[in-house]
């Protein structure tokens, strides 16, 4: 049986249909609520919102079309999997919820560097090791794909060894990879404490890291002005490059 539209939802596509034309705001920023379970075969407005956080956040790999099929259905499998949710591919109250907070946690760092302020430091890295301490979380901007994704300082004594905070964060920093991790070294802004501070990351899980269910096995590094190799305390040239490069891109 066909389920009719009640005027909360009549009223709902209107706004969706007038702001679109208008080119105001996007779908994913309205409040939304679910209204039913979301499996197979369901379409609608719903259906194509869920699939824009899918979309966003780089689960579903084909524009929205507001239904609800077995790609849909694979995308949101995947996000409960990763998100340690009961993993039936359907859309409930508590999955909506979850995949909401992801997507605009995602959408406020795109933000947070776009709307940036002052200017780029290099600082030392004598300076940066006493004032990152362990545990404390940044924000990494990469210089050339805008990206940006949340860390914490896991540990390091040359540099830094750091591990991406959530889900969403390694799955940004995988994007900045080309959804394949490399010892690629790529020129960053991290933000510490108000201050952007030119640094240098590769992309490359290895040694020791704490998952806390960011699903990233072991951590990357985070290179300074004058930061060393722990093994052998030498400079990476590439990184010290890297670092170099980030105060002109930035300025960009």
């Amino acid at each position: 049986m066909k389920k009719k539209f009640g005027q909360r939802q009549i009223r709902l596509c209107l706004l969706i249909i007038i702001l679109n034309i208008l080119g105001g705001l996007a779908v994913p920023a309205l409040a939304v609520e679910l209204s039913e379970l979301l499996q197979i075969g369901a379409q609608g407005v719903e259906v194509r919102l869920v699939q824009e956080y899918l979309y966003g956040l780089g689960y579903l790999e084909v524009e929205p079309t507001g239904y609800y099929g077995e790609q849909t259905a694979a995308a949101v499998k995947t996000f409960q999997m990763e998100h340690s949710l009961p993993s039936d591919g359907k859309t409930g109250l508590q999955t909506f919820e979850i995949l909401r907070g992801a997507f605009q946690t995602t959408e406020s760092l795109k933000n947070l560097f776009q709307d940036k302020q002052g200017s780029i430091k290099m600082i030392p890295w004598s300076l940066v090791n006493r004032n990152w301490e362990r545990e404390q979380i940044a924000v990494v901007t990469d210089l050339k794909t805008g990206y940006s994704f949340r860390v914490k300082r896991q540990g390091g004594y040359h540099h830094v060894d750091a591990v991406p905070l959530t889900v969403e964060d390694t799955r940004i920093m995988l994007r900045i990879y080309n959804n394949q991790w490399s010892w690629e070294r790529r020129a960053v802004a991290v933000q510490l404490k108000g201050e952007y501070v030119a640094a240098s990351i590769n992309g490359m899980p290895h040694g020791e890291g704490e998952n806390n269910g960011s699903n990233f096995q072991g951590h990357f590094c985070i290179h300074f002005q004058g930061s060393r190799l722990h093994l052998k305390g030498e400079l990476d040239l590439e990184h010290q490059k890297k670092v170099q490069e980030a105060v002109a891109l930035f300025s960009k």
